[in-house]
């Protein structure tokens, strides 16, 4: 903001931090809205997670090429269009970062940390990139910084769009496989069921001491 926009750095400081107060705020607001779509049907588990990350990339980058347009002289405008941004940002709450639940419920913390592993490139590189387009730190230099922000993440939203899936996939179901469960019959309370984790699986009290399924 101090080189593209001209803020002086006490005015910076408060400004740049405003976008993520909005994208605090939108990533719980989009999670109760698709929860909403989701409980009523509206949509299915695929179609949500595609609508909220296009809205998340497609809309960001919208924003971001809109934000390069602009000059000192509408600076606070674009403060207000990154704040906007961030918003929209937030909606892959709903999106990607939900996906890996619908896909793979077993494995979603293991493929949470590769992808976000892989996330973490573009962070390190984006720096390189960004001191190599503004060697004087212009605000033309700074406006092609925004037009290839905006390009990479509307090319994010239409790869998701082309490949995304919601359902439960074949590799992540669990094998089936025999089980026994051994019950303590006095620690078992006359006529009430006993609460199991799997839920395939049922119980017969027996008259023996331990009872076999």
């Amino acid at each position: 903001m101090k080189e593209s926009l001209d803020f002086d750095v006490k005015e910076n400081g408060a400004l740049s931090a405003l976008p993520y107060v909005c994208q605090f705020v939108g990533a719980i607001i989009v999670g109760q809205i698709a929860d909403k779509v989701r409980e009523k049907q509206l949509m299915s588990t695929k179609n949500v997670r595609k609508l909220f990350q296009t809205i998340s990339l497609g809309g960001a980058g919208i924003c971001v090429a809109f934000v390069g347009q602009m000059g000192c002289e509408h600076r606070y405008t674009a403060v207000g269009i990154l704040c906007l941004c961030t918003g929209l940002l937030s909606a892959n709450r709903a999106g990607y970062l939900s996906n890996h639940l619908d896909l793979a419920p077993s494995y979603a913390g293991i493929l949470y940390g590769i992808t976000n592993t892989v996330a973490t490139v573009p962070g390190m590189v984006a720096p390189i990139i960004t001191g190599a387009l503004t060697p004087t730190g212009s605000s033309s230099e700074w406006r092609t910084v925004f037009y290839v922000c905006a390009g990479v993440a509307l090319a994010g939203a239409v790869i998701y769009l082309l490949l995304a899936d919601g359902e439960l996939q074949a590799w992540a179901v669990p094998e089936e496989g025999n089980y026994e469960v051994k019950v303590d019959k006095d620690a078992l309370s006359e006529g009430k069921p006993m609460a199991l984790r799997e839920p395939n699986l049922a119980v017969t009290v027996e008259e023996d001491q331990n009872t076999k399924l």
